[in-house]
């Protein structure tokens, strides 16, 4: 930056390597169904540059420094992740039953006994049948006794998960 802004503002063009690179962090991010995938690596798309800029001005030490942080979080976090989703997985649910013999009361009720958290994500009503699709959260043992319980309920025509 120095070189090359002569008697400019030498921070122009670090900041606009910045600019560029949160540009191509923000295409790695994208959303599939109800969840967004790339976040990790868009933020270490904009570490490795921020790393980088900081051997570039000959900042060795505080480069190594980052660089090694960054590894021990990169290394360690899948097995945190593991044990976060054990206890908030995030699942996408389809049933489908008989709109005249059915209240959705029920439904909500069966998540709250299983100890789970849902969203209404779509209704689709064909004929006489609603299929209604949620977004249910809760750690794995909900969602196993869920399954269980949509299974054993007479009104539910059918169920994905």
């Amino acid at each position: 930056s120095y070189v090359m802004a002569g008697n400019h503002d030498p921070s122009r063009i670090a900041a606009n390597v910045i600019t560029g690179i949160g540009f191509l962090g923000a295409g790695a991010i994208f959303k599939e169904g109800v969840t967004v995938k790339g976040l990790t690596t868009a933020a270490v798309i904009w570490v490795s540059a921020a790393i980088g800029m900081a051997i570039g001005i000959g900042q060795y030490a505080f480069a190594s420094a980052v660089l090694l942080f960054v590894m021990m979080i990169m290394v360690g976090f899948p097995y945190l992740q593991n044990i976060i989703d054990k206890y908030n997985s995030e699942r996408v649910y389809k049933i489908t039953v008989y709109c005249n013999t059915f209240n959705i009361e029920e439904l909500y009720k069966i998540f709250t006994n299983c100890k789970l958290r849902s969203k209404c994500i779509s209704q689709n009503k064909k004929h006489d049948m609603v299929t209604i699709t949620f977004a249910i959260s809760g750690a794995d043992h909900g969602h196993v006794e869920l399954i269980k319980n949509l299974h054993e309920n007479s009104h539910i025509i059918e169920f994905e998960s």
